[in-house]
């Protein structure tokens, strides 16, 4: 959920082709290879005053010859942010930047800009955070039937942040003018990421295993 800091109000966030039918994109449909969606516990919002039961949505993205695997998950009540890895499928080593073993905290671009841009960002205990670059997702509503945004930025998180916070975490980003905001990232989002991570780079590690194994004479 994604909230201004001075209002501690929901901001209602517009959404980068949620629906499949206005996705001009690339789509494999439904796929429960490459997308799972799980449920989460229902929470009451207390801003809105409503009662919000998500689901939450994991994507392994690959293709045959491609050097990585991208994991991705996001809440599907906010689909304009969440957790982003990049695994080399060369040893199953977590990439990233400006180093390796970074996640990407990706927010859509159109929801950076309406709530006026940040000149950096800060992940409680007060750490800050590396920007990311502006992207664009062309396999945004390929890999099942729900879709993330199709041009992005955000933030990278080290590895030891996202673990040591499994129970929630709040990034906040702090505009040139306007007031902080927030984007925090629930319990069960993280637990499904990194379970879905580490499974990925076991996977890999045990590919590669098998391969030299095979290869040695």
């Amino acid at each position: 959920m994604y909230r201004m800091c001075a209002l501690a109000g929901t901001v209602a966030g517009t959404v980068a082709c949620i629906a499949a039918a206005s996705c001009a994109l690339p789509r494999l449909g439904g796929d429960p290879i490459h997308e799972r969606v799980y449920p989460a516990s229902a929470t009451t919002d207390s801003a809105a005053g409503s009662v919000r039961d998500d689901a939450l949505i994991v994507q392994v993205r690959e293709f045959p010859h491609s050097s990585t695997i991208a994991v991705l998950a996001w809440d599907v009540d906010d689909p304009d942010f969440g957790l982003r890895a990049e695994v080399s499928r060369q040893g199953g080593v977590l990439l990233g930047h400006p180093q390796f073993g970074n996640h990407l905290l990706y927010v859509s671009a159109q929801l950076v800009r309406s709530m006026g841009g940040f000149r950096h960002a800060i992940a409680e205990p007060n750490r800050a955070l590396t920007a990311a670059s502006t992207s664009r997702d062309t396999y945004a509503c390929y890999f099942g039937t729900h879709c993330s945004p199709q041009t992005s930025t955000g933030v990278w998180l080290p590895d030891s942040i996202l673990r040591a916070h499994r129970d929630s975490l709040l990034v906040t980003f702090v505009p040139a003018v306007n007031e902080a905001w927030t984007v925090t990232l629930h319990r069960e989002l993280i637990e499904h990421y990194l379970q879905t991570v580490d499974s990925v780079v076991a996977s890999v590690k045990q590919d590669s295993k098998d391969d030299s194994q095979h290869d040695a004479p």
